[in-house]
């Protein structure tokens, strides 16, 4: 198609209604640690980050018990979007417990941050900058005479952000962040400042926006408050109480995609501990009305949000089946978070399954969690939805940005938008076959070699297709 005379780039989005879809795969073991229990973190930070084809997951466990019967935080990965899992890899060997790890990845960085026992509790991280392949060494980001415990991280266009709540002589939650992928870290920001305790933050980054949401019980009950950020991370505006009721709301989640940011929480608003849910479609500036998400008998806790686009998914720990038993419920948005699917339940057994985490890349949707059905000690659980995350997704948002309005061919030459269009370091052009054919980067690329037809170029994946469409005319 050309618009005068000139070819240009037609979204190719492959649109899927519901009934499309395929089904959830079954559920497939992870952790091998078979009489030591096995954990998760237990705050709502993140199990399981994905990037492209690349997926990681983290968790403690007391296999060592020869380190001073501690736990040593565990690593695995997968480079085929789930299919096929590597060796699980010990990262920490310290005397004491190394506990409750959480994970974030942009491309080939790998970032993990954790609490560890052996100097007090202390916020220790480590990364990788190959897919998770080595590891550099450890350090640790706090340094305080009490409490510095459940750290949540993020990580997006070479900064990493983490927070984490510390307790001199109350609970307050700290920031810190990195301007280059990990390698150096700023000083610490407190973010609250209040008589209340402040509890379990959790993190989001895009672009120059961080967004962070927290419990609080300053007001009397405990509220979700949310701040933000607006440079990433040099200054902080004012604290936003988000829940209006005043009831208790605990265990907040964020997640954030292009201006959206989403907000899930745990509420016992009424007799049972339900399933909130509130967004802002402005960056955090303005917020819309707060929704239910799941309301059943007994209680719905330790929500998990992930926003990929238009696409929104949300796992939760859910004990309406089978009292006192938990089971793992998903359900999912594929307008913003302005309609919801109905719950579904995934998984299915006699013993108790918590600490969902969920996470979205290319057209596949990954949940981790902790389930004891194996043995009484716990193990982490790991299933997929194929194409959960069919549709309009962050990778294609960022494309149609990147082509509207300056991505033009003219004469052989291809000219993409400086700035947005190299954000992921990988935009490749594939031929109908999903072949390769050449690296793409901002500005002028030249196409005078390859012959006339359809093409397809995106972000680095072996499906080169779920990009946007190219016709060359010489």
């Amino acid at each position: 198609m050309t618009k005068n005379n000139i070819p240009y780039l037609l979204p190719a989005l492959a649109l899927l209604s519901g009934a499309a879809l395929a089904q959830w795969e079954p559920d497939r073991r992870l952790s091998v640690a078979d009489t030591f229990n096995t954990w998760l973190v237990y705050n709502n930070s993140n199990r399981i980050a994905a990037d492209g084809e690349n997926l990681h997951v983290t968790w403690y466990d007391e296999r060592d018990e020869g380190n001073g019967r501690g736990a040593e935080i565990y690593y695995l990965r997968s480079t085929d979007a789930g299919t096929t899992w590597s060796a699980d890899t010990r990262l920490t060997n310290a005397p004491g417990w190394s506990i409750h790890p959480a994970v974030a990845t942009d491309r080939a960085n790998v970032h993990v941050a954790w609490m560890d026992l052996r100097a007090n509790s202390e916020v220790y991280f480590l990364r990788s900058t190959d897919f998770g392949s080595t590891w550099q060494p450890e350090y640790r980001l706090t340094n305080t005479p009490e409490l510095s415990q459940v750290p949540a991280i993020a990580s997006r266009d070479g900064y990493v952000h983490l927070v984490w709540d510390e307790y001199v002589s109350n609970f307050e939650i700290n920031y810190r962040r990195s301007t280059d992928n990990g390698a150096t870290w700023q000083a610490t920001v407190p973010l609250t400042n209040d008589p209340g305790l402040s509890r379990f933050p959790s993190v989001a980054a895009t672009g120059p926006y961080v967004h962070v949401a927290w419990f609080d019980d300053r007001d009397g009950n405990y509220n979700v408050y949310y701040k933000r950020s607006t440079d990433y991370g040099a200054t902080w505006q004012d604290d936003f109480r988000a829940t209006a009721d005043p009831d208790t709301q605990w265990y907040a989640h964020v997640a954030a995609s292009g201006s959206d940011v989403h907000l899930a929480w745990s509420d016992k608003r009424g007799a049972d501990a339900d399933l909130y849910f509130r967004r802002s479609t402005d960056n955090g500036a303005t917020w819309l009305a707060e929704t239910v998400l799941s309301t059943a008998y007994r209680s719905q806790a330790d929500p998990c949000i992930f926003a990929d686009g238009a696409n929104v998914h949300v796992t939760w720990t859910d004990d309406r089946d089978n009292w006192p038993n938990f089971e793992i419920y998903y359900k999912r948005s594929t307008d913003r978070g302005a309609s919801w699917s109905a719950d579904e339940r995934l998984t299915n057994d006699d013993a108790f399954s918590t600490g969902a985490s969920v996470a979205a890349s290319g057209d596949a949707v990954h949940v981790v969690w902790r389930d004891c059905r194996d043995t009484n000690y716990g193990d982490v659980f790991y299933k997929r939805n194929p194409t959960g995350n069919v549709g309009i997704s962050e990778s294609s948002t960022l494309l149609a940005s990147c082509l509207t309005p300056s991505a033009t061919l003219i004469h052989g030459t291809l000219n993409l938008q400086p700035g947005i269009c190299n954000q992921k370091s990988a935009l490749v052009l594939y031929d109908l076959t999903g072949r390769p054919v050449m690296s793409l980067h901002s500005g002028r690329n030249d196409l005078h070699h390859l012959a006339p037809g359809v093409y397809f170029y995106g972000f680095e994946s072996p499906s080169g297709s779920a990009g946007a469409q190219l016709t060359i005319v010489h």
